[in-house]
């Protein structure tokens, strides 16, 4: 990947200083003061090294990162390059320096920190409000739909996907929980679905979609839940359901 980001091609103006920027980390789409753009593979490596963490990235790190093989004025000039050509894209206020290295500046959104922060909330709240459940659909979808990691993608990427999946699943399960005990198992059915249909092995999802339709009254369908898991199980990882699920679905399955 590492010559990679040498590469570069005609983009349009750089955009004004202080120009607001929305990323999403792992599909490399970006809203650039509104406008739709799609970083290329290269720059959107570099932005999610960057989007690791807030705070600065030391600029050694970087080019160990991106070129271990080079020799280190090369990469330091290969770095100085990608920044610079990724600022062109971003506008200069999107790529902070200081003398800690390089970090996204205060003009740049990201999703993975947003959603973070979003769980974290669900997290500190006893009642999460149930109203925010239907922005919060979208959100997952676009998440469990946009997670697009390459395989040729380095493991700080992997790292980036499964953070920005674990933290969506933690609020989706929050959220869930909260209907249930609001006596809405439509609502959290609606939720877990999403978490589901990425992927069907998610037992704490199994389990809320299993209480969501025994607080509906609908046994055969918490029971068929319980059979599509086992199945999915089965198939994917060649295990069965944990005791404790199995002992939920087995006290209604012997009461009708």
């Amino acid at each position: 990947m590492n010559a990679d980001l040498e590469s570069g091609s005609a983009v349009a103006p750089q955009p004004a200083p202080g120009t607001p920027v929305q990323l999403e980390v792992l599909s490399g789409h970006a809203l650039v003061d509104g406008v739709e753009i799609v970083l290329t593979g290269a720059q959107r490596l570099l932005v999610c090294a960057l989007a690791q963490c807030r705070h600065a990235i030391d600029r050694e790190e970087l080019e160990t990162m991106f070129w271990p093989d080079e020799d280190p004025s090369r990469a330091r000039n290969l770095l100085n390059i990608a920044i610079h050509r990724l600022r062109k894209r971003l506008g200069h206020d999107a790529i902070v320096q200081s003398a800690d290295g390089y970090r996204l500046g205060d003009v740049v959104t990201v999703d993975l920190w947003e959603i973070e922060a979003f769980a974290a909330r669900f997290r500190a709240s006893e009642t999460p409000d149930i109203t925010a459940a239907g922005r919060w659909l979208a959100v997952m979808r676009h998440v469990c739909c946009g997670c697009v990691r390459r395989a040729a993608d380095p493991e700080f990427v992997g790292a980036l996907e499964r953070r920005l999946l674990s933290a969506a699943r933690d609020a989706t399960d929050r959220l869930a929980e909260n209907a249930l005990a609001r006596h809405r198992p439509d609502v959290a059915l609606a939720l877990v679905r999403v978490t589901l249909d990425f992927d069907p092995c998610d037992e704490r999802a199994r389990e809320l979609a299993i209480r969501a339709h025994l607080a509906h009254g609908d046994r055969a369908s918490a029971i068929r839940e319980y059979r599509d898991y086992t199945k999915a199980l089965r198939e994917e990882l060649d295990l069965g359901p944990s005791f404790a699920l199995s002992t939920l679905i087995a006290e209604h399955a012997t009461a009708m």
